[in-house]
């Protein structure tokens, strides 16, 4: 009798260990199918998570005995480290080049078309021991309207793409520039039902020989089946766009609404030609910045660049009233 109760003492010790590996990898596999299914998508976004539980999850089978286990979730914490670093331009650079000092600085800030608040707006501006020379604000209201007329000093080249009914535009943006700003365009990114735009501008600091061209761009936020569709949608049409675009030194700023794992991503990137490079494991996760859900904060802003650029530097920044932090980059022309 004894022995029995031990043989299924045992077998649910080791249920009990085999459970949440099995879910783990069933997540993990789920998300490699983000294109078929919608609930797929959403699952593809967390592979750090799943490296880092992994990883948890071999430790844990080690301490209870079970070699197999901690093996198969040492192979996956490995699989889920190599998908992350897939898209990048460089996987195996992880210490930031040395930036010269003609690089030009860009900050992007998704900053909530619902924040009213801009006490710690220069914790943007001088994040870096100087002012950006480019800065894009999305999801722009009247509020930040108002903070720009206060910056005109600082940045008195400005584009403004603020509504009438400023809170009732997600998609609207503001630019800053401390640069003269060569020439501006809206151009629409007409998906069903939805009309989107993105912005393209041009600077040139004077060390450079060559105008940086730059896209200002906001996805729709995959919230629901038909707003990912949307989304993807929004990035075919924005990657055929960048095809066509002959400048030989482009940037791409904004939020993607999309981590670099999915095959969303990875397909715009193909497509456009573009370069994504962050530096560190954790490829500067931006959303959300709420405290108790920052296990789960996914890089969805990016900095995406040509051929002819260098990246230098990619950082996040906290700010107030937002659901994301700012992304600060610094390039040069090659």
């Amino acid at each position: 009798m004894r022995r029995s109760s031990n043989k299924i003492g045992i077998s649910l010790f080791r249920f009990l260990v085999a459970l949440p590996c099995i879910a783990l990898i069933a997540f993990y596999s789920a998300g490699l199918l983000a294109d078929y299914h919608y609930y797929f998508d959403l699952l593809g976004h967390f592979v750090i998570q799943y490296m880092i539980a992994a990883a948890i999850l071999c430790a844990f089978a080690v301490l209870c005995r079970q070699k197999k286990w901690a093996f198969v979730m040492f192979t996956l914490a490995l699989v889920c480290f190599g998908h992350s670093r897939m898209t990048l331009h460089d996987p195996f650079r992880f210490i930031k080049p040395p930036a010269p000092q003609t690089a030009l600085t860009i900050a992007s800030w998704n900053q909530n078309i619902h924040n009213m608040s801009m006490k710690n707006m220069a914790d943007l501006f001088f994040a870096e021991g100087a002012p950006p020379d480019v800065i894009i604000m999305l999801e722009a209201n009247g509020n930040t309207l108002n903070m720009a007329k206060a910056m005109i000093e600082g940045y008195p080249h400005q584009i403004s793409g603020v509504t009438k009914r400023p809170n009732h535009r997600p998609m609207s943006f503001l630019v800053l520039s401390r640069l003269p700003i060569l020439d501006q365009t809206t151009i629409p990114l007409h998906v069903f039902d939805w009309n989107n735009e993105v912005l393209r501008f041009s600077v040139q600091p004077i060390s450079a020989p060559q105008p940086y061209v730059i896209y200002a761009a906001h996805t729709h936020s995959p919230s629901l089946e038909s707003h990912q569709k949307r989304r993807n949608q929004e990035l075919k049409r924005l990657a055929a766009i960048i095809r066509e675009d002959n400048a030989p030194h482009i940037i791409v700023a904004g939020d993607l609404n999309t981590t670099p794992y999915i095959p969303a991503f990875r397909d715009f990137l193909l497509t456009s030609g573009l370069n994504y490079q962050s530096y560190g494991a954790f490829l500067n996760p931006s959303w959300p910045v709420i405290a108790r859900y920052a296990a789960f904060r996914i890089p969805i802003d990016h900095m995406l660049y040509s051929d002819g650029l260098t990246q230098h530097n990619k950082n996040v920044v906290a700010l107030n009233g937002s659901d994301h932090l700012a992304l600060i980059a610094k390039f040069s022309q090659k």
